[in-house]
């Protein structure tokens, strides 16, 4: 509850706080409600002066200190609310596109999952991944030929995402015009563990050129098999 309070009055961390700060903080458990300073500044500014006197009486600050910071103002910062606003444009437009070219069926399945987790799951990882890959390639030499090397691969991380890929690819070549597009949203986000623990142990822009161009290779991968579903990348050069 401390770091909620922290978050919502200050955001900042409690190594960070002023007297004045962490005198309001202390000065709120007995009735939070009455004393929330967005509520009632006056109120809250008296009892948070309340907890400065004791302070003050117990010795744990000068008097020069108590005054100053009885008459400070409560400065107030509530955190950011971080809505992946991103996130949901490029959603939208993933929407739209996927109602034009394949249909309400699957535009209806994507739209009812998308803001869910499993939604966020999937266009997270494609975007991070997809970032990364034109990060690398842009203004550098590589040339991507579509061609990964498993038997270059130096750790679990490269074997895991290469191997959930490949299950991903074998799904796909498995359904036809009775696809489940449910299970397929699903599976795609099922495949966020080994993005994510790829993308965060994997230095992609290694020296080595070939460890580092056989990595791109496996990013691209990964891209153009969540590309099954919809064309991501097509829908990114459009919202740009």
């Amino acid at each position: 509850m401390l770091l909620f309070r922290l978050l919502k009055y200050f955001d900042q961390p409690i190594n960070e706080l002023g007297y004045e700060q962490s005198a309001l903080l202390a000065a709120l458990p007995k009735a939070p409600s009455r004393y929330n300073p967005y509520k009632n500044i006056k109120v809250a500014k008296f009892r948070r002066n309340l907890v400065l006197k004791n302070l003050f009486d117990n010795d744990y600050i000068s008097q020069e200190d108590y005054e100053k910071y009885k008459k400070s103002e409560i400065i107030l910062k509530k955190r950011k609310k971080i809505y992946l606003e991103n996130t949901r444009y490029y959603v939208e437009d993933i929407r739209k596109n996927i109602v034009e070219k394949f249909g309400f069926e699957k535009a209806y399945c994507l739209n009812k999952i998308i803001y869910k987790q499993l939604g966020l799951d999937i266009t997270s990882s494609y975007k991070r991944a997809l970032n990364i890959l034109d990060s690398e390639l842009k203004n550098k030499k590589i040339e991507i030929v579509n061609t990964t090397d498993p038997g270059i691969f130096k750790t679990d991380f490269e074997k895991n995402l290469y191997k959930k890929i490949n299950e991903i690819k074998k799904y796909y070549s498995n359904i036809n015009n009775d696809e489940n597009y449910e299970q397929s949203l699903t599976i795609l986000a099922g495949a966020k563990k080994e993005i994510f623990e790829f993308l965060d142990n994997v230095k992609v822009n290694e020296e080595n050129e070939t460890l580092r161009k056989n990595r791109l290779e496996l990013i691209n991968m990964l891209c153009k098999t969540f590309q099954n579903f919809i064309n991501f990348q097509l829908l990114k050069i459009n919202n740009e």
